[in-house]
């Protein structure tokens, strides 16, 4: 294995996925996801074997940041539920930064905290 790229978190999740689709096919019956599940298995292997590191680190980097949003989100989600029931949310229309303004003010004119429009919405 010297020289060889090895086992990061990218493979580490493909692997996993293979697994998934391959059991996926098995319970179907739907051959696509045997051929999907063996190729993507195989494109793990040839990461973790491949000799190119620095292609291989800025693969895993680029995994690990959608990772990061993804988890990011998930966590905010129960957050934005609960506030969804007190407070309507609106785009900006010039600088689409996201507003908050309480519900049940019937017609509001909001200003933008970050680029002073002001717009008028009902809420």
């Amino acid at each position: 294995m010297q020289g060889r790229y090895g086992i990061d978190n990218y493979s580490k999740f493909l692997v996993a996925t293979s697994l998934i689709l391959v059991l996926l096919a098995n319970i179907t019956s739907f051959s696509v996801f045997t051929f999907l599940g063996l190729g993507t298995l195989i494109y793990a292997y040839i990461r973790v074997l491949s000799n190119k590191p620095a292609k291989r680190w800025r693969e895993n980097q680029l995994y690990l940041q959608h990772k990061r949003k993804v988890l990011t989100r998930i966590k905010k989600l129960p957050n934005d539920v609960k506030q969804k029931k007190q407070y309507r949310f609106y785009r900006c229309p010039s600088c689409k930064q996201k507003v908050r303004v309480p519900r049940g003010k019937n017609k509001i004119r909001i200003t933008c905290p970050s680029c002073r429009t002001q717009f008028v919405k009902k809420t």
